[in-house]
């Protein structure tokens, strides 16, 4: 199982009994499958940063951050129950924790000096340019 953080920003049109609720029905569904949640953080409203291209053009939204542990598979039935969620305008699903950082950590690779040879002033390269 991994750990998973997952990032709601629901419309604040909808009110904040319909946007808990609308929380409520993810963190249903990753339990349904057969995950853990362990923490969930809801931020409340905010002011949005732009305007969202959405229907409704909003610049302010509820947020919300699952953290949860679960299966490989689980985070594609999530990404779907979001998508189909109209309370919720976008959602961001990472690896969480550890996993993220071993994950970035194997990328690294060191960086070898390389020698290009002598390099020539400009004068002596117009010279031999003309010459």
């Amino acid at each position: 199982m991994k750990a998973y953080e997952l990032m709601l920003i629901l419309d604040a049109g909808v009110g904040d009994e319909r946007a808990a609720a609308a929380v409520t029905k993810i963190e249903d569904k990753i339990k349904s499958l057969g995950g853990e949640i362990s923490k969930t953080d809801k931020l409340g409203l905010k002011r949005l940063a732009y305007t969202m291209r959405s229907p409704k053009k909003a610049t302010q939204a509820y947020f919300a951050v699952i953290f949860f542990t679960a299966d490989p598979s689980v985070p594609n039935e999530v990404q779907k129950t979001i998508k189909v969620t109209e309370e919720i305008l976008r959602g961001g699903l990472s690896l969480a924790g550890k996993e993220a950082k071993k994950k970035d950590e194997t990328k690294e690779e060191e960086i070898q000096p390389v020698v290009v040879g002598e390099i020539k002033s400009v004068d002596e390269g117009a010279k031999e340019a003309i010459g």
